[in-house]
């Protein structure tokens, strides 16, 4: 034991140990903030935990032949863009835009994280002394063990540095098993299985997943805001009710083992001073001798000496009791700091805990009231600093003779902007391909409802969103009557009987078929042209010597695709009528 002792107290042991207390709570530190994180590890591979630890290195070493892009880079100097781009919006797919603040505050909403934020300094100041406190009362029970087997000045100085490294892991520990804690209670409080599924990133849009069509009702219904957050947070801190049983356990056993030892020892002290006293009396603090002194015991009668002994026993037992007492008051407190301190380091956690990319949208964010004033504030800075790493890399690619480019990191953040636009429009396709996929007009109307409510379309995303609609049910009208015009040629008995209710009367079906197989397919312009010029007819008359001049000249199955073009313009007409209070600018 005593060996052991001696190791842990040595001079290089307690160094290691402040130093790994230093190095620990600066990484501690560093993870708080990604950004913060990323650019310290960025040109330094040795860090560890981080995806891009000495990607500088790698992308300064990049061939030099790389082609410079739109934005003025070479693809080393786009891809250092693009990470602290990442590392900025909270996401790999998400701009550095107005919309993405307006997302990220949206995703908060959604998540319902808006009273969640950072630990404030007041409380991380209260815990750090918390932290003190705790390891000077761990210490002063450790330090008189330790002077068993070493100097008290040493055992004073180990028994410090011991117990600070006690109470800071302890207090990590608790801090670890908070968060976890707050992920589970607030996943298992919020989340929920009914609604539309859909897992929603924080650079996506966030009102995809407003609405739904429920398929048991047919009709669009609000998804239910425990659906909405369960489809951005997929962690549901399950380790949470585990790691609190097992820092309980520990913290409760640590603590328990002090209180006891302490117990142990205040007995022992004061059983000590009470036989002392007993002995030799109490010493008197001006002159160090007992007052019982005075005259030789030897010299006394025996009652007098049976009167000595008693006050002194007298005396003693008071002055150990009060020592006792002292020192199980001493053991409480110790006790009680423990109990605050890990009580507190647990609640900071958990109120300061974010589920899912809520840490990322609130880093985006910082409770600004608007993107102007985040810009100012919290923007500028970073992307000062990731201007200069962007220099830096320059300046090492030119010598190593790579190529090199010119743009800025805020002009590439600024492309963000053409980059969401293109990614609106892709939006606007999905949208349109996600009517056309209703089989009847009222299946193509709860759609088209549900894309107005999910994606806010404006006025004139609507007018683009009715023109892509139609270009895919023309689309599809064609892909279908090409497929039945095949069928007919392979088949004319089989093509008839499906073309035959179309055909002019006093024909034969497999005249019909045979005309279908043999007419070319008239381009999609033209179709749409003849069935606005029908349209635009005056009277019954006129539309039905167009509709016959027209059969006599297109054949059977362009003249059918003429018919579906005039109800599907139709259809449009009457559903934009319908609409039209929100096709309105």
């Amino acid at each position: 034991m005593h060996s052991i002792i001696s190791i842990l107290t040595s001079l290089p042991v307690l160094i290691s140990v402040l130093a790994s207390l230093v190095l620990g709570s600066f990484y501690f530190w560093l993870r708080a903030d990604n950004f913060r994180f990323t650019s310290f590890a960025y040109k330094r591979p040795w860090v560890p935990g981080n995806d891009h630890s000495g990607e500088f290195q790698r992308l300064s070493k990049e061939s030099g032949d790389s082609v410079v892009d739109e934005n003025g880079l070479v693809h080393a100097e786009g891809t250092l863009c693009q990470t602290f781009k990442a590392v900025i919006a909270g996401s790999s797919n998400a701009e550095v835009t107005a919309e993405q603040f307006n997302r990220a505050k949206s995703y908060l909403k959604i998540t319902q994280q808006n009273d969640v934020h950072p630990p404030s300094m007041l409380a991380r100041v209260g815990l750090f002394v918390l932290i003190l406190a705790e390891s000077v009362g761990t210490g002063y029970v450790l330090a008189p063990w330790l002077s068993n087997d070493i100097t008290p000045a040493r055992a004073d100085m180990a028994a410090a540095v011991l117990a600070l490294a006690v109470a800071i892991v302890l207090a990590i520990m608790t801090h670890v098993a908070g968060a976890e804690a707050a992920k589970f209670f607030h996943y298992r409080k919020r989340a929920g299985s009914e609604g539309l599924g859909l897992p929603i990133d924080l650079g996506d849009d966030q009102d995809q997943d407003a609405f739904y069509i429920d398929p048991n009702t047919g009709t669009v219904k609000q998804n239910p805001l425990p659906r909405r957050f369960a489809n951005r947070v997929d962690d549901p801190g399950a380790w949470g009710p585990v790691l609190l049983a097992i820092v309980t356990g520990v913290v409760v056993t640590i603590m328990v083992v002090i209180f006891v030892h302490r117990v142990a020892g205040v007995e022992s002290e004061a059983t000590k001073q009470i036989v002392s006293m007993e002995a030799n009396g109490v010493a008197d603090s001006g002159s160090g001798s007992s007052p019982f002194d005075t005259a030789s015991s030897s010299s006394l009668p025996p009652d007098v000496v049976a009167a000595q002994q008693q006050t002194r026993r007298t005396v003693a037992e008071s002055l150990g009791g009060d020592y006792k007492t002292q020192g199980m008051t001493a053991s409480i407190m110790l006790a009680l700091i423990y109990l605050v301190t890990q009580f507190t380091a647990f609640i900071v956690a958990f109120k300061s805990t974010f589920s899912g990319q809520g840490e990322a949208a609130y880093s985006f964010t910082r409770n600004q009231p608007s993107f102007d004033t985040f810009r100012a504030k919290f923007l500028m800075p970073k992307i000062a600093r990731a201007e200069s790493f962007l220099t830096q890399l320059r300046d090492a690619r030119k010598k190593k003779s790579h190529r090199i480019g010119t743009g800025r990191f805020e002009d590439f953040l600024k492309s963000g902007e053409a980059r969401e636009a293109s990614a609106r429009d892709n939006l606007i396709t999905r949208a349109a391909a996600e009517i056309s996929t209703g089989k009847t007009d009222d299946d193509r109307e709860l759609h088209w409802e549900l894309a107005l409510k999910n994606y806010n379309f404006s006025s004139e995303e609507q007018t683009i969103l009715v023109q892509k609609c139609e270009e895919a049910h023309v689309k599809k009208d064609r892909i279908r009557l090409r497929e039945r015009t095949h069928d007919a040629s392979l088949n004319p008995v089989g093509a008839a009987s499906v073309m035959a209710p179309v055909a002019v009367a006093g024909a034969s079906s497999h005249t019909v078929a045979a005309g279908n197989a043999s007419s070319p397919v008239v381009d999609t312009p033209a179709i749409d042209k003849l069935a606005r010029d029908f349209l635009q007819l005056p009277d019954k008359q006129a539309k039905t010597e167009f509709l016959a001049k027209q059969q006599g000249t297109l054949g059977e199955a362009n003249f059918q695709l003429l018919a579906e073009e005039i109800k599907r313009q139709k259809e449009l007409a009457k559903a934009t009528e319908k609409y039209g209070d929100l096709l309105e600018d």
